[in-house]
């Protein structure tokens, strides 16, 4: 039961942290949000830094952990780009609205050892999207002539800024969305002569889906 109520709590304030913003959410209103008092929702969570690592752990592991996964496979540059960027899609929309709230927030206002904790996270992931590139540029699969530093930010930058648009019940599902990104980003990154990567399923995200 207990832990059933801490998932009550997380999913609660993920929602309210992603459309308040951190600084601007209470404790009194994740606490009514979940029928109780603000008092007792300090008997699962200490203070809010604590709620917010538990609310945003979880699924950034698991982004690095797919990364790492995409890094270690034998595939060729070109799909590893690919498969890395449909991950991060299908998860932000998975964990929606949590990943929105990992996009919008710095989290250098987190006392320790939060902080420490997540922007580790946050540099592993950043590091292994830049191997990645760098890895493909090595092997002539991706252009060598482009900064995977800035490469990495952009991709980052796209796939991120989904929290300012994307709905679970939009018109285009995860996957669509991610194939019209991996399309759009590999046309730029990919060397000349390199095999593409699968044609995409979908036929990519309607204008009117974007909701901005």
């Amino acid at each position: 039961m207990a832990k059933e109520r801490r998932q009550q709590i997380v999913e609660a304030a993920a929602r309210i942290f992603n459309e308040q913003g951190y600084h601007r959410a209470s404790m009194a209103e994740i606490a009514s949000a979940v029928g109780m008092l603000k008092g007792s929702l300090y008997y699962y969570f200490q203070s809010k830094d604590e709620l917010l690592f538990e609310v945003i752990l979880t699924p950034l592991q698991k982004l690095v952990d797919a990364l790492e996964s995409v890094g270690r496979s034998e595939l060729p540059a070109t799909e590893a780009v690919r498969q890395a960027i449909r991950r991060h899609v299908v998860m932000s929309a998975e964990y929606y609205p949590t990943l929105a709230v990992i996009a919008q927030e710095r989290f250098d206002f987190l006392g320790e050892p939060y902080r420490s904790r997540i922007m580790a996270l946050h540099r592993r992931y950043r590091q292994l999207w830049l191997d990645l590139l760098r890895r493909g540029a090595a092997d002539g699969q991706l252009r060598g002539d482009l900064d995977p530093s800035l490469a990495t930010f952009a991709i980052l930058g796209m796939c991120n800024w989904m929290h300012r648009w994307y709905r679970p019940d939009g018109p285009a599902s995860a996957e669509a969305i991610a194939d019209a990104f991996a399309s759009l980003v590999l046309h730029g990154l990919r060397a000349s002569g390199a095999a593409p990567g699968p044609a995409a399923d979908g036929q990519g995200p309607e204008t009117d889906g974007a909701r901005p």
